[in-house]
């Protein structure tokens, strides 16, 4: 199994409005995308758990994204206005890349970067998870914080294998569409 970083766009705001917002059309959509599970059980306790988080406000969302993160994963798949990047044909470097970085970075920066590595919960403030999320997501905010790093201090980013200069584009393109960036670790 490879591991494949997805880089994309997309609208925090959005996606955080679906919980507890009471749209009965977008619990019929999701309920009727999972009649077909395989596991009978899994339906039922799906249909509770979507009902739950797009229906009321009593969703303990911190738990459901703890056990279940492909749930909460799957909501930003179906926003209409993700833009996609190319991110997905490196293989495995991008951990290393990380990795490599953090030791060189300002507590501010490095912290930031430490999402693309152990995962951020969207639903737990900037408390780290007890297990690490194969998810992390930036605000816009943060996208430009470390574009103005890496125009500042490009040494830093720039690497032989030229992941820093991918992800500098990604991140340029995810700025200019005034998006919030989401890290998806397969």
């Amino acid at each position: 199994m490879s591991i494949r970083p997805e880089i994309c766009g997309f609208n925090l705001q959005k996606f955080l409005s679906i919980f507890g917002s009471k749209n009965e059309a977008l619990l019929k959509e999701r309920l009727e995308q999972d009649k077909h599970d395989v596991l009978a059980y899994r339906i039922s306790s799906k249909k509770d758990t979507l009902t739950k988080l797009i229906m009321t406000n009593e969703a303990d969302l911190a738990a459901i994204e703890e056990s279940d993160p492909d749930l909460i994963k799957s909501f930003i798949a179906d926003q209409e206005d993700i833009l996609t990047t190319d991110s997905s044909i490196w293989r495995y470097y991008h951990m290393e890349y990380f990795e490599q970085l953090v030791s060189k970075l300002s507590p501010e920066m490095r912290k930031l970067f430490e999402f693309f590595i152990y995962g951020r919960m969207f639903f737990q403030s900037d408390a780290w998870t007890t297990s690490e999320l194969p998810y992390s997501y930036l605000t816009l905010d943060e996208v430009k914080i470390i574009l103005v790093d890496m125009d500042q201090q490009w040494d830093i980013y720039d690497d032989a294998e030229g992941f820093g200069k991918e992800l500098k584009t990604w991140l340029t393109s995810i700025s200019e569409k005034n998006l919030d960036l989401f890290f998806d670790q397969g």
